[in-house]
């Protein structure tokens, strides 16, 4: 069960990375922000691949 945890740990501290670079270069000029959406959608894949393995639903 705690393989699951770390796919969800992972996932959260990807997203959250991910809103920081977003945020960070938002602001400013000539920087794209296709890095940090890729970031944030990998954090999202990984909690709902935890949350899978948590609940049984993926093996």
């Amino acid at each position: 069960m705690s393989h699951s945890w770390s796919y969800i740990v992972s996932g959260i501290i990807f997203s959250l990375i991910g809103v920081y670079l977003f945020q960070r270069n938002i602001f400013e000029t000539n920087r794209k922000v296709l890095l940090p959406m890729l970031v944030i959608i990998a954090g999202i894949v990984l909690m709902s691949m935890g949350f899978a393995k948590h609940l049984d639903l993926i093996k």
